[in-house]
């Protein structure tokens, strides 16, 4: 019996998918779930209960599952992306579920995927400690976000402003620009915005969480390094996590 990794709710089509550690995910209509009542469902059988879809998109544990919205709201989503443990970040169309694309495959497991409507592209977690939007219909490798120096956790985005914000392993939250280098060329550009700080044992003065953060360091503002500078801060090419794991969400 498989666990219930991660949920998400699209309002849009009002369905609920659910990613397993079993590689499946499984995807709900909530509409006609809520419409009946508690009478309704125990004179039925389970099958009402039952996901509309339960996909096998990996082999192994599913990590993240996203719909890929459209910038129009009024568009219904048929595409999820899903990120497992195999290191694969792929799309599955549910009108043609066995027609899936990897768009990209690591040496790791990306712990984190977002789709982001407004930039058309999907958000992975690379596996040198940084983070990448690949837009499908533009021909050239992923634009590079953000060079952390912990594992990515999770990310979010703002619907009305073209920014990204990411939760590292080492405590901060960093948001970035991805229409600034997509459309004006320049180089990568990341700011810090809270520093989560470790509180000695037994002082009671000193406060865990810092709102702003004291100074940018200098991977703040930072031009693209080179592959090889990219790799050396990765810690072996199949570390799974980072260094600073012992803090975590």
């Amino acid at each position: 019996m498989a666990r219930c990794r991660r949920l998400y709710i699209l309002g849009a089509s009002e369905r609920l998918a659910a990613s397993a550690t079993n590689g499946t995910v499984a995807i709900w209509d909530m509409k006609s779930m809520l419409v009946q009542s508690i009478e309704d469902l125990a004179s039925k059988d389970s099958e009402y209960l039952d996901p509309i879809y339960l996909l096998q998109v990996h082999d192994v544990c599913v990590r993240c599952v996203d719909w890929l919205r459209s910038s129009d709201p009024a568009v219904v989503p048929w595409i999820i992306v899903t990120s497992g443990y195999d290191g694969h970040v792929r799309y599955t169309d549910l009108r043609d579920p066995y027609a899936r694309i990897d768009i990209k495959t690591i040496l790791g497991a990306p712990m984190s995927s977002i789709c982001v409507p407004w930039a058309e592209g999907t958000v992975y977690v690379d596996i040198d400690f940084g983070a990448k939007m690949d837009q499908l219909y533009v021909e050239s490798r992923g634009l590079r976000l953000f060079n952390v120096k912990g594992t990515i956790w999770d990310f979010s985005y703002s619907d009305y402003q073209p920014y990204l914000a990411v939760a590292v392993s080492d405590g901060r939250v960093k948001i970035s620009n991805p229409a600034f280098k997509a459309r004006r060329g320049f180089g990568m550009v990341q700011n810090c915005v809270y520093q989560l700080q470790e509180a000695d044992v037994g002082d009671e003065s000193n406060t865990a969480i810092q709102n702003n953060c004291d100074s940018i360091d200098d991977e703040a503002h930072q031009i693209q390094e080179s592959p090889q500078e990219f790799i050396s801060k990765s810690d072996g090419l199949l570390g799974f996590y980072g260094a600073n794991i012992a803090i975590q969400r």
